[in-house]
């Protein structure tokens, strides 16, 4: 949570210098195709992954990106919750096309539209979900989980160079989602309507909650790039 609300101050550092810093001669981005590592997904407390990218010039105004993503019990570390799950494996695919607003400057502000698609399965163990018609929660000894989401951000961001090969791009944004839960293979099923309350609840409709579902998808993170 404090990172979060830390978040506004990191981009009006950014934004300020990218208003203020024009390009030189030294470090350019126009024209110049570069690798990305996002280095907030590894460390997401539930859905960890690893996710790299390419991004290219359209134009001095334009760009546009693709970003892979994977993760699986025997590639990352699950630090928060759900880490006595097994079978855990996530697939992500992105693309997503940046208009530069100042391509003739050293730092770069840009808006941008990102479609997304996600695919993450995992056996859940001595956990519950509520039912998706009824609204009961079932209490199980194991279920397999497969979570499907897609949608769309519209996303506010900048990238700084730190030198003639490496920087950084840094962003945040919002859109729409839909989120997709299906539980099969579930063992020592209990239903019971009385209520329930987790202490991760800001959790519970994105991970146990079954059914097709719609809503908002916050984004937010930092990618390092090197340039080709």
């Amino acid at each position: 949570m404090k990172n979060i609300l830390l978040l506004p101050f990191l981009f009006i550092g950014l934004f300020t210098i990218a208003q203020t810093k024009e390009m030189t001669a030294e470090i350019k981005t126009i024209n110049i195709s570069f690798l990305t590592f996002d280095i907030a997904t590894p460390v997401n407390p539930v859905a960890p992954r690893y996710r790299f990218g390419f991004n290219f010039p359209l134009n001095e105004a334009w760009r546009w990106s693709l970003d892979l993503g994977y993760g699986s019990e025997n590639t990352t570390f699950k630090q928060f919750v759900n880490n006595d799950k097994d079978n855990y494996e996530l697939y992500e695919g992105r693309t997503e096309v940046y208009h530069i607003f100042n391509p003739s400057y050293r730092v770069n502000m840009y808006i941008s539209g990102e479609v997304y698609y996600i695919n993450h399965q995992e056996e859940y163990r001595y956990d519950s979900y509520e039912q998706e018609h009824t609204g009961f929660r079932v209490y199980y000894d194991s279920a397999d989980l497969e979570r499907e989401k897609y949608g769309f951000n519209l996303k506010y961001g900048v990238i700084v160079p730190f030198g003639n090969k490496v920087g950084m791009n840094a962003y945040i944004g919002a859109g729409p989602r839909i989120r997709d839960n299906v539980f099969s293979n579930v063992v020592g099923a209990n239903t019971s309507n009385e209520y329930y309350e987790d202490e991760f609840g800001f959790l519970e409709l994105e991970f146990n909650e079954e059914g097709r579902n719609t809503g908002i998808n916050l984004t937010f993170g930092v990618k390092f790039f090197y340039k080709l």
